[in-house]
C-alpha cells in the first residue's frame, strides 16, 4: 500500500495503523485482565480499522475526475459508504449492548489493574492527537469519509476515558457490575453516532438542500448584486452536496440586450465572491434576459406564488 498524495486519503492511511494497533493492544490487555469494557474498546478500535481501511479506497474513488460515466464525479461514493458503515455499526454497537447485559446479570472479577489502566491512557491521548488531526483535515478538505473517521475517534476518546472510569471503580469500590455498565455505554455512544452518519448520508443520497447558514451565503451575494444594479433579478436557486462538493445553480436575470461576454463577466464574478464563502463549489448560472421565474415553476407543474421566496 503506497503513503497516499491527498490529504484525506493520507488521513484515512493514518488512521488504519493508529486504530489497527490500539485493537491488538486492547484485545491482548483485555483477554489478559478479562475486562468486558477494555474488550468493547477493543472491538470499536477494530471496527475504526475496517472503516478507515474502507474508508482509504473510497476517498481514492471518490476523488477521481469526472468521466463519461460519470460526468457529475464521483463525490456521492462517500455517500455510499458512509451509509453502509452506519449500518455496519448499527448492528455491532446493538451486539455489543446484549453481551453487556448478560454480563451485567454475571459479573466477574478483573485482573492485572495496572497494566489496563496504563493501556488505555495510552490510548486515549493517542486516540485525542489522531481526531484531531482528522479534524483539522475535514475541515480542510470536506471529507465527508474523514468527517466520519473524526466522529469515530472523538466518541472513542469518551469511552476509554469512561473504561478508566469503570477500571478504577472496580478496583477501589469492587463495583464488578460497572465494568459491564461502561461496556453498555460504548454500545449506546456508538449507536448514537452510527443514527447521526445515517442521517447525513441520507442527505446526501437524497440531494438534500445545504445548510440554511450557508444557503443564505449565496442569497446575500445574489441580493448584493442585485441591489448594485449588476443584475436585474435571480431565481430558483438550488444546491445539493456530493462528497465534499457543493452543487448550486441559479437563473441570473440581465438587462434585455446585455452582451453575453458582459453577462459572462458578471456571473464569472458571482461565482468568485461564492467561492470565497463555500470552497469546494460547482457553481452554474443560467442566464436569462427577463424574468420567467412564474414560467419556469408552471413548467414544473407549480404555481406561481403573489409573493414568492426565490
Amino acid at each position: 500500500m503506497k503513503t497516499p498524495k491527498s490529504p484525506s486519503a493520507r488521513a484515512a492511511f493514518v488512521a488504519i495503523f493508529v486504530a489497527a494497533f490500539l485493537a491488538v493492544v486492547k484485545f491482548f490487555v483485555g483477554f489478559l485482565s478479562g475486562s468486558l469494557a477494555i474488550l468493547a474498546s477493543g472491538l470499536d478500535s477494530a471496527l475504526d480499522t475496517a472503516i478507515s481501511t474502507i474508508n482509504f479506497f473510497v476517498i481514492h474513488a471518490a476523488e477521481k475526475p469526472a468521466d463519461r460515466e460519470h460526468p457529475f464525479g464521483h463525490g456521492k461514493f462517500e455517500a455510499f459508504a458512509e451509509f453502509f458503515q452506519s449500518l455496519f455499526l448499527i448492528g455491532i454497537a446493538i451486539a455489543l449492548f446484549v453481551e453487556s447485559m448478560r454480563r451485567f446479570l454475571t459479573p466477574r472479577s478483573l485482573e492485572y489493574f495496572e497494566i489496563s489502566i496504563g493501556v488505555m491512557l495510552f490510548s486515549v491521548a493517542t486516540t485525542f492527537f489522531l481526531s484531531r488531526f482528522l479534524k483539522k483535515t475535514a475541515a480542510k478538505t470536506g471529507s465527508l469519509v474523514v468527517k466520519s473517521d473524526t466522529a469515530h475517534y472523538e466518541s472513542d476518546l469518551f469511552a476509554n476515558l469512561g473504561v478508566i472510569f469503570g477500571l478504577l471503580a472496580v478496583k477501589f469500590f469492587g463495583f464488578l457490575w460497572l465494568d459491564a455498565a461502561i461496556s453498555a455505554i460504548i454500545a449506546g455512544g456508538i449507536f448514537w453516532g452510527a443514527l447521526g452518519l445515517l442521517r447525513e448520508s441520507f442527505e446526501v443520497l437524497t440531494d438534500k438542500e445545504i445548510s440554511k447558514k450557508e444557503r443564505q451565503k449565496i442569497i446575500n451575494i445574489l441580493n448584493a448584486a442585485k441591489k448594485s444594479g449588476k443584475i436585474n433579478g435571480w431565481h430558483l436557486l438550488r444546491t445539493r452536496r456530493a462528497g465534499a462538493q457543493t452543487h448550486i445553480d441559479a437563473h441570473l436575470v440581465f438587462e434585455n440586450g446585455i452582451s453575453l461576454f458582459d453577462a459572462h463577466e458578471i456571473g464569472d464574478a458571482l461565482t468568485a465572491k461564492i467561492l470565497q464563502k463555500i470552497p469546494r463549489a460547482i457553481v452554474l448560472f443560467h442566464f436569462d434576459p427577463r424574468d420567467d421565474f412564474c414560467e419556469n415553476l408552471e413548467s414544473l407543474g407549480k404555481k406561481c406564488p403573489a409573493t414568492s421566496q426565490k
